[in-house]
């Protein structure tokens, strides 16, 4: 479906700022993938016909599924030509007001983030196979996990981190949850305070998530070595442990009054836990590390890189 613009002010400032906040990608190769979400064969098409119909709804007042649908696909077509990794796609997109003002939610953030991988064939959606939903025999029939590894010791990722089970403990649902993604990979433990005074927030396992400064989130590499650090506070330090409600809440209100929304660049480690070596998230942080490595060395998201594990 086409969408129309009474002008091009807002398509143009989306377009320069998406490429502003991607890792080397032409604007030209924006302008590109903008026009053809947008539903027009080129951005020449786009300048010639946007307000040749009355302007279409902002996103805003789109469906669920229309306003994941459209984004989903955007981000697949830019994906090919930047080094970004996917987090970094969707801050991009989540900030550009491309086809409205509607505020991203976590969930949005993460259905998208699974339209990639499962497009790109980087997580497993088979039975049994590694990344799909399962439960564990023995646990809560409300707490799901992703499967990494299938067998005699099969592994299991929770919110909590890791569950170890033998492969007759696994169990398949038969009614799936709505992606989601594991606590682990985005849910703050607590922050370290800078000696510039600005803040960074950290998983349960210690790996950095956002730089926050002067009022500004910035994403930030989960294998970054954080220095200079003054001062490091835990939310609910005097609660027991790292999933308790109180805990819970003191991380979403630490989130929500420095105004961090989406997900860290930890959430891309996922796709590298689906295997029987990588049994803990800094395994799978050291995978994507290698990787992005490579990916800035041989350019954007080669074929021959994808979906490999």
């Amino acid at each position: 479906m086409r969408i129309y613009f009474p002008s091009l002010v807002r398509p143009k400032k989306a377009t320069q700022k998406i490429a502003k906040n991607l890792r080397k990608i032409n604007l030209s190769k924006v302008r590109e993938s903008i026009s053809d979400a947008l539903g027009y064969s080129d951005w020449h098409d786009l300048e010639q016909c946007h307000n040749e119909m009355p302007p279409t709804e902002f996103d805003q007042n789109w469906s669920v599924e229309r306003f994941r649908d459209f984004y989903s696909t955007l981000a697949m077509q830019l994906l090919p030509y930047t080094q970004s990794r996917p987090s970094e796609i969707l801050t991009a997109l989540s900030s550009s007001h491309l086809a409205g003002d509607k505020q991203w939610s976590h969930d949005d953030h993460v259905a998208v983030l699974f339209s990639i991988w499962r497009h790109r064939g980087m997580i497993g959606s088979g039975r049994r196979m590694p990344g799909t939903v399962v439960r564990m025999k023995g646990k809560p029939i409300t707490e799901f996990g992703y499967l990494t590894y299938y067998g005699y010791a099969s592994h299991v990722l929770f919110d909590t981190g890791f569950g170890d089970c033998a492969d007759f403990e696994v169990i398949t649902p038969r009614h799936l949850p709505a992606d989601f993604l594991p606590q682990r990979l985005w849910r703050p433990y607590g922050f370290w305070t800078l000696k510039d005074g600005s803040e960074v927030p950290f998983s349960r396992d210690y790996l950095p998530l956002w730089h926050v400064r002067n009022g500004k989130v910035h994403l930030i590499e989960p294998w970054l070595r954080i220095e200079d650090v003054q001062m490091e506070t835990h939310f609910g330090a005097e609660i027991g442990h790292w999933m308790n409600v109180s805990k819970e809440a003191d991380a979403l209100k630490y989130m929500a009054d420095r105004r961090i929304k989406g997900l860290p660049m930890l959430a891309d480690v996922l796709p590298e836990l689906l295997g029987h070596d990588a049994n803990s998230v800094k395994a799978g942080v050291a995978s994507l590390k290698k990787k992005s490595i490579a990916l800035i060395a041989k350019g954007p998201w080669d074929s021959h890189y994808m979906g490999q594990h």
